[in-house]
């Protein structure tokens, strides 16, 4: 990764070979070039000039955001200073990746960004023989106002003001979940101009996301999510902080993750990261903004630390076992539920910034779609609840949880050799393996509805790699054989499109140690 500049023709150069790696499937590459005419003047040519120790710096963070957000493999970029004629290249881009779309956005993301923020400057030689220099983008003015035109509409509002608009600009929001909830939260509190965004997801963009994640588009099918959002409301807002922490949330790095922010918005489906998410709200005395969805209907509550507030323990002390309740996977549902509800979760967390009455507390909100019926069901503090009640001792604290869980494991780390040493378990129910089969020849097939009835028959000496389609059951299933004492069982992450993809890169297929 470099970024340098070039007295000599870019043309004479060997601009793509520092970029050739046998792991990239995809190279992009842009090309600036001195074209004879600009804004109705006939150009002859063009004189460069760099504040070149600044502009190394500034390119140097361009060049890392790219490789942050898009996941490329190398990217270099190169920039003329000096004298130039028309049709000369003035500016070169280049990205290797994996895949061809990351290279694509990489690039036009650099070109982007080279030109808004590089103090790099041109003179333009026209035929009339005048002359002109033309400042770079950000120091010229240009078009896209000033932070405070940005929020000026609600800057006008009572409620908000500048002093309600520096509130959220010194708040600081972690959203876990980039998905249909996820996505309305991140573009309202980006627009409202929250002034620190965390973004907590782990999974890539699925077709099957798209009716619902308005954050995507379809040529960003099987790019991580993480960075698809972060590009989206960089892009939407340049005057916040967008942090991005790809990866699941667990209980070990749940703490590392989450100190830093005030406020945490739960955007996820699944019953173990809501209550991890609650337990660590109340023990750290974080605000947690939460909305669950059902088919047409969804739910909104909110955990306001040091308010006698309820949290979820009190209603459910024991966490439930998971697809009790069908996710947006099993059940289904329809984009715009998603939508109303994390406009619903951004606006309660900009109450809740502002300082705004109303916000809900103790009480959960109900809202069903088909017939626009909204309830509100006060709750109160259970003083017997194992989290926040006063008599919690029975309440295991996240860093005394015991250590009884099952490993992960990444398939981009594991060896061929290490993968066959495994028994791989599809945990999915039938028709979800007939649907997505994995290409292996052989895996055996235990479904969680197996495992519920308690008929469990594995052979507690063997090594066991479970995996369903999103990894939230093979995790949980995998957790609980090691708690029953099958102590060599392991989960991954993935689904079956990611683990053919591993078998294909290993141009392999599964065979058992008899044979």
């Amino acid at each position: 990764m470099q970024f340098y500049f070039s007295t000599a023709p870019l043309e004479q150069l060997n601009l793509k070979a520092g970029l050739l790696s046998p792991e990239a499937g995809g190279f992009a590459a842009f090309e600036g070039w001195v074209r004879n005419h600009n804004q109705g003047q006939k150009v002859q040519a063009l004189e460069y000039e760099a504040a070149e120790e600044l502009a190394l710096l500034e390119a140097r963070k361009i060049l890392t955001e790219a490789e942050r957000l898009f996941g490329i493999i190398d990217i270099n970029c190169v920039h003329r200073v000096g004298h130039l004629f028309v049709g000369e290249m003035a500016v070169w881009v280049g990205v290797s990746a994996v895949h061809r779309a990351d290279a694509f956005r990489a690039c036009r993301y650099v070109i982007d960004e080279l030109k808004k923020r590089l103090p790099i400057w041109k003179k333009e030689f026209y035929a009339t023989g005048d002359s002109g220099w033309v400042g770079c983008e950000q120091c010229a003015g240009h078009s896209h106002g000033t932070e405070d035109a940005y929020y000026e509409k609600q800057i006008c509002l009572p409620e908000v003001g500048r002093t309600g608009q520096q509130k959220l600009k010194e708040s600081a929001v972690l959203v876990i979940g980039a998905g249909g909830l996820g996505s309305p939260v991140l573009s309202y509190l980006t627009a409202a101009g929250v002034g620190t965004l965390g973004i907590c997801e782990y999974d890539s963009l699925e077709a099957s996301n798209l009716n619902r994640q308005t954050l995507y588009g379809h040529e960003d099918v099987g790019v991580p999510k993480s960075s698809l959002a972060a590009q989206r409301l960089k892009q939407a807002n340049p005057f916040i902080k967008i942090n991005i922490h790809e990866g699941r949330l667990y209980r070990k790095n749940i703490s590392e993750i989450a100190a830093a922010y005030d406020i945490l918005v739960d955007c996820t489906d699944n019953f173990e990261t809501k209550f991890l998410l609650n337990d660590y709200a109340v023990q750290n005395k974080k605000i947690l903004v939460q909305a669950s969805l059902y088919q047409m209907e969804g739910q909104l509550r909110v955990y306001h630390s040091g308010q006698s507030s309820s949290c979820l323990r009190c209603l459910w002390p024991q966490e439930p076992e998971p697809g009790c309740i069908g996710n947006c996977a099993d059940a289904g549902i329809l984009g715009a539920v998603a939508g109303i509800f994390g406009s619903l979760q951004a606006m309660e967390t900009i109450k809740i910034i502002l300082g705004l009455p109303e916000a809900l507390d103790n009480q959960t909100l109900i809202f069903d779609l088909t017939s626009y019926e909204i309830h509100k069901v006060r709750s109160v503090a259970d003083p017997s609840c194992p989290a926040c009640g006063t008599e919690k001792k029975a309440f295991v604290s996240i860093s005394q949880q015991p250590a009884l869980q099952a490993r992960q494991v990444d398939l981009d780390t594991l060896s061929w050799e290490e993968f066959n040493n495994f028994d791989l378990i599809d945990v999915r129910e039938p028709s979800e393996s007939m649907q997505k089969p994995v290409q292996a020849k052989h895996v055996m097939f235990y479904p969680v509805s197996l495992f519920k009835s308690g008929a469990c028959t594995l052979d507690p000496k063997k090594r066991y790699l479970l995996f369903c389609e999103k990894g939230i059951r093979s995790k949980h299933m995998a957790d609980e054989l090691v708690r029953q004492g099958y102590k060599n069982t392991f989960f991954l992450p993935y689904g079956s499109s990611r683990i053919n993809e591993y078998l294909l890169k290993n141009n392999r297929t599964i065979f058992s140690r008899a044979e």
